[in-house]
């Protein structure tokens, strides 16, 4: 049976992709590790992670780059807030460049235009570049889970959001905390603007 033209130029355009794909989950399953156990090696005693608290919780410049931080006294709450930010940033990298090499690259090289040729019209073409950009993304999302993992936090918290929607509204709502959240007509609670 003959695969669609939509899952072979998605696997064909995951493919061309690999080396990128591999070099940013290794940078996420990297900084996913290092953080957690850092902080637990840097940061042993209750006295010491207060300390470090008052120091960066009300530092405009750290805030402003990383976001409130609200529980710097697990190793947990650490990890969320620090690598929380800087992943959202990379994933953003990472779906730019993912995006510019599947859409764009392709119709320079003048191979789009082969395929278009074909028996693939545009709409099958933009599916698959979509369909590979979402792969890696989840590729990405299971790095950072295993270096969450590896760095001993628990699997139930470990999960999370996934590095495209984090470079988006998903992760704004996580990094900016309540601030992003407005009351809505008819509900007493506020909800968060993103959900």
């Amino acid at each position: 049976m003959a695969a669609s033209p939509v899952s072979a130029l998605a696997r064909r355009t995951f493919g061309d992709a690999r080396v990128r794909t591999i070099a940013f989950a290794c940078l996420f399953a990297a900084v996913a590790y290092i953080n957690p156990v850092s902080y637990r090696h840097t940061y042993p005693t209750l006295a010491e992670r207060l300390s470090f608290a008052h120091s960066f919780a009300h530092n405009k410049a750290v805030v402003l780059f990383y976001g409130h931080a609200y529980d710097l006294l697990s190793v947990g709450g650490y990890t969320a807030w620090r690598s929380g930010g800087i992943l959202a940033i990379f994933a953003a990298v990472f779906g730019l460049l993912a995006a510019v090499r599947a859409m764009r690259a392709e119709e320079e090289a003048g191979r789009g235009e082969i395929v278009l040729a074909g028996i693939a019209g545009r709409r099958t073409v933009f599916l698959s570049s979509l369909i590979a950009i979402a792969a890696g993304g989840a590729v990405l999302w299971v790095a950072e889970f295993a270096g969450l993992l590896i760095a001993k936090l628990p699997a139930g918290g470990s999960a999370p959001t996934p590095p495209a929607a984090s470079a988006g509204c998903a992760g704004a709502r996580h990094s900016a905390g309540p601030r992003n959240c407005v009351r809505s007509r008819g509900h007493a609670r506020p909800r968060c603007c993103c959900r």
